[in-house]
């Protein structure tokens, strides 16, 4: 399976009684087929890589990684 690459916000992390961690995303609208894709992994152990991007990193990445 390819890998399913998008920007997007990190909103929160929260700590659970069960020592894992709730990982919040705000993904924009233009994300949309990339959120659907991972919609249907929903209950799906996956793997993650989480690349930190200067807000004003446009001339590199165009607004969009892809």
């Amino acid at each position: 399976m390819d890998s399913i690459k998008f920007e997007a916000e990190v909103r929160q992390v929260k700590s659970m009684a069960d020592r894992s961690y709730n990982l919040i995303l705000n993904i924009p609208e233009y994300e949309l087929e990339q959120a659907r894709e991972l919609m249907g992994m929903l209950l799906d152990h996956v793997a993650v890589a989480i690349v930190k991007v200067a807000k004003n990193d446009d001339k590199k990445y165009g607004g969009r990684l892809k």
